[in-house]
């Protein structure tokens, strides 16, 4: 029978049991190509510069850098291109170093294989496998290409990668499997990029290249498009704004101009002046400076970020697909409960049962210790990590009788005794008695249903069971053995992971499992780490593949397992989440996980036993594979994005401030309070330095008890426009009253009667009146945004509470920013270079009490905030 099976196998593939020979390898690779997968493009710097120079924000400030030309104000034009050239190299600088990290895609694949041609098995380039090909497969070889075996002897093949099955998969060449049978289940097919833990085989080369299991998943990787970040949708929407209210204000200046019958080119340099003053310069600055800042406060806590955007993503992120093998859990059998006597225990008391019992898991075992690390298959490992707790000594073998599929038992024979292992229901027929209570007595029915149902029990609960047996004697045989007692074990969750989900929790993030495990595996774990608790609340990749795509949209947020499912599957449920509004992270580690890391809002790959396509395929890698780590991305993230909105809010609510000033001037016909250079002064210097320290601020830890954002939130929201726009006209007014100040205070020491036409006047024809009053709106304007920075670094508090003092990069910058105003208008050649004058200490005081009225704003605010 397998033998007229391997004949219609030959005959459908055009091959024979001798391989195919040189010259038939040789046409077919020139009809199917080369065994290779398509690599990724290899980054090229200039580009990666370019395409961070594709952006909104930056084309408003390329508006800026020619406005200023225009205005021959090249310090200013030259300031703006500095900083457009700076974020485009930090941001390259970033990717780039990222990627240095990151192998390429190809370096999956096994370099070379063993290959059957012409009857001779010879070792060639793995590029060189074709379709008909007969590839030999050996322990530690990785599979070359998606082969149907031919031959098998106790075959296991490690798909964790592939399908994320937690164990190795015992394949068969005798099992015949449908089109349609889940990856994971088709026991007589190997596939490329897997690797073989033991055994041997042979298999026929049915697919090649970018037409296997995993050329599919490069190809998902290839077509699947990479979503912008909600940050930098608000941005873009900003700079939209921006661009329409500089157009606006630009209209509107003409439009009082032909009113006011003023110079058209004098209104035209005031509106250049007015359109320079809505451009806040530094805010791509400040985004990238502290998305940057961000970045290297992760990588201190092993977790490398590709992208800078991605660091604040996380912040919003309000679910994250979690793959199970490898993340969840340690990717490691563990052995979590002994049955002795019959009855379950987690570890063994001193007694003859737990004697034999852990001498039959030692002596019963092929792996083997090798620089202090076990090497063999996951299940013998997991029994000698439990033994060497009780210094159990091996005795030497004289004879063994090899696992078999069919008999699925192993007995081994080491002095006078044998030792034998198997599957339960098996072994029990092998048994004729069982060691209990310190008594050998004979097994019967009763017992045989008592033990089963302990097996049941632990299985159910997604347990790994196998039973161990003994006898004297001195000729290996599987008959009349003593039934000792059983071993469960499981891949067990990491330590860290199940108080990292609770803190997750707490911050309404939703995680949730993912996982080509089976079913009962999959629930077991997510119970131990409170991700799901009941049966309903787990769905199969078969189920999955019923549903239409407005079924699973409809459905999704009603389960939290998602088991046996295909790389296909993953796809499918990170879209149908990211249709209902979520902000999905997914994290995984094999390949299978890959086409779903880059779908994702932001994908998230294991630094140690992540496979190349995932990590490539991510936004940020764990390098420590510590699920923990994502909890202090998420708190990070949330910080950033706070620190941003503040930071930006300030840099606003400051523009709005000096058009404002500059808006009532010309409405009132009188000579603009603000010539570029201190709008430049404004917003390069002193709006820079405190927003940038607001991007530094501390992490508040109730940052993590608060719901996600909504990704079409506003950046506005939570009354943030409000704010923008009352601190904005507080700012803009102040300026204003300061400005008008100067020949008001004139017109009062000269005892010349106070009148708005004798203020307009003197600001009109005095130009030492003129020059001193826009000194005078120049540094209130300043200073009053200096003031305001302490206010907005928490708009909901009285500044009158201990953690107003808690950045002292924030205090530096406000002392330093007052320091550096005294000197433009106290030393005569910074006068002379900010066209200001020269003021007195008395004239700087009066400038500092209208400076710090928005800080009793702010109060006031408060007060009616609380009432």
């Amino acid at each position: 029978m397998d033998k007229m099976i391997n004949e219609d196998i030959f005959k459908q593939y055009q091959s024979s049991k001798e391989g195919l020979s040189e010259q038939e390898a040789l046409i077919r690779l020139k009809k199917y190509g080369k065994n290779t997968l398509i690599k990724d493009e290899k980054k090229n710097v200039v580009k990666v510069f370019l395409s961070h120079l594709v952006d909104p924000l930056v084309y408003v400030l390329l508006v800026g850098f020619i406005l200023s030309l225009l205005l021959k104000e090249f310090t200013d034009a030259f300031i703006i291109i500095f900083i457009v050239i700076l974020n485009g190299f930090l941001s390259t600088f970033q990717e780039m170093k990222a990627e240095k990290a990151l192998k390429s895609l190809a370096s999956l694949t096994s370099p070379k294989c063993l290959v059957k041609r012409d009857g001779k098995i010879k070792e060639i380039l793995a590029e060189d496998l074709t379709i008909g090909d007969i590839e030999i497969l050996q322990a530690g070889r990785n599979v070359s290409a998606d082969l149907l075996l031919i031959k098998s002897s106790h075959l296991l093949v490690d798909e964790s990668s592939l399908t994320g099955e937690s164990l190795p998969v015992e394949k068969d060449a005798k099992i015949i499997t449908h089109e349609n049978t889940p990856l994971g289940d088709q026991k007589n097919k190997a596939f490329m990029s897997t690797s073989i833990v033991s055994g041997t085989g042979q298999g026929i080369v049915i697919k090649t290249g970018m037409n296997t299991q995993i050329g599919k998943i490069a190809k998902m990787i290839k077509t699947e498009k990479k979503q912008i970040t909600p940050l930098q949708k608000k941005l873009n929407e900003i700079s939209n704004v921006l661009a329409i209210t500089t157009v606006i204000l630009c209209i509107l200046i003409f439009i009082i101009a032909i009113f006011q019958k003023r110079d058209t080119m004098e209104m035209l340099i005031t509106a250049i002046s007015l359109a320079v003053a809505v451009i806040p310069e530094g805010l791509l600055a400040v985004v990238t400076i502290v998305l940057s800042l961000g970045v290297l406060r992760l990588s201190k806590v092993n977790a490398i970020v590709k992208k800078l955007p991605s660091v604040e993503t996380l912040g919003c992120v309000n679910v994250i697909c979690s793959d199970k093998t490898g993340t969840l859990t340690k990717n490691k059998l563990t052995v979590r409960n002994v049955v002795v006597n019959q009855q379950i225990s987690k570890e063994l008391n001193p007694c003859m049962e737990s004697s034999y019992l852990l001498a039959a898991m030692v002596n019963c075992n092929d792996a083997t210790l090798n620089n202090d690390k076990y090497i063999g298959d996951p299940t013998e490992i997991a029994l000698l990590e439990y033994a060497k707790n009780y210094s159990v000594n091996k005795v030497a073998r004289s004879d063994c009788l090899p696992f078999d599929s069919n008999r699925k038992m192993m007995s081994t024979l080491n002095g006078d005794i044998q030792y034998s292992k198997g599957a339960i229901d098996v072994l029990l027929l092998s048994c004729k008695y069982q060691l209990i209570n310190g008594q050998i007595k004979v097994l019967d029915s009763k017992d045989c249903n008592k033990i089963l149902s302990i097996h049941d029990y632990l299985s159910f609960d997604g347990l790994r069971v196998i039973g161990l047996a003994y006898k004297k004697t001195n000729k290996i045989s599987e008959d009349n053995l003593i039934f000792i007692g059983m071993v469960a074990m499981m891949d067990i969750p990491r330590d860290e992971v199940k108080s990292s989900i609770e803190v997750l929790s707490g911050a309404n993030i939703k995680t949730l499992m993912i996982t080509g495990d089976h079913r009962n595996t999959a629930l077991s774990v997510a119970r131990q780490l409170n991700i799901a608790t009941r049966d309903d609340e787990v769905i199969s990749g078969v189920e999955l593949d019923e549903m239409d795509e407005k079924q699973l949209i409809e459905n999704i947020e009603r389960y939290k397992v998602f088991a046996r499912v295909s790389p296909n599957n993953k796809l499918q449920i990170v879209s149908a989440l990211q249709s209902k509004n979520n902000i999905v992270a997914m994290t995984g580690d094999g390949v299978n996980d890959a086409p779903s890391l880059k779908k994702a809002n932001i994908g998230i790959a294991m630094g140690i036993n992540g496979t190349d396509v995932a990590k490539n395929a991510s936004d940020m890698i764990l390098m420590d594979d510590n699920f923990k780590t994502i909890e202090k991305a998420v708190k990070e993230g949330r910080g950033i994005f706070n620190n941003i909105k503040k930071s930006l809010l300030f840099l606003l609510s400051s523009n709005i401030g000096e058009v404002i000033v500059m808006l009532i001037a010309i409405l009132l016909n009188l000579p603009i309070p603000l010539i570029a250079i201190h709008i430049l002064w404004v917003n390069l210097l002193t709006d820079t330095l405190p927003s940038l320290a607001l991007g530094q601020d501390i992490v508040d830890d109730d940052v993590m008890k608060e719901k996600p954002r909504n990704m079409n939130e506003s950046i506005f929201a939570h009354k943030g426009g409000l704010m923008v726009i009352i601190y904005g006209i507080v700012i803009g007014l102040l300026s204003f009253m300061s400005y008008i100040y100067v020949p008001l205070a004139h017109l009062y020491k000269n005892n010349v009667m106070i009148t708005i036409n004798e203020i307009f006047y003197l600001l009109k024809n005095n130009s030492a009146i003129l020059l001193k009053a826009q000194t005078f709106a120049f540094s209130t304007l300043a200073l009053s945004q200096l003031f305001h920075s302490i206010g907005i670094k928490n708009i909901n508090k009285s500044i009158f509470n201990k953690k107003t003092l808690n950045n002292p990069l924030l205090i530096v910058s406000l002392l330093f920013g007052i320091f550096i105003q005294m000197l433009v208008t106290m030393l005569p050649f910074l006068t002379n270079i900010f066209k200001t004058s020269l003021l007195t200490i008395y004239e700087f005081i009066v400038i500092l009490l209208f400076s710090m009225i928005p800080l009793f704003v702010h109060e006031i605010i408060n007060v009616f905030k609380k009432n």
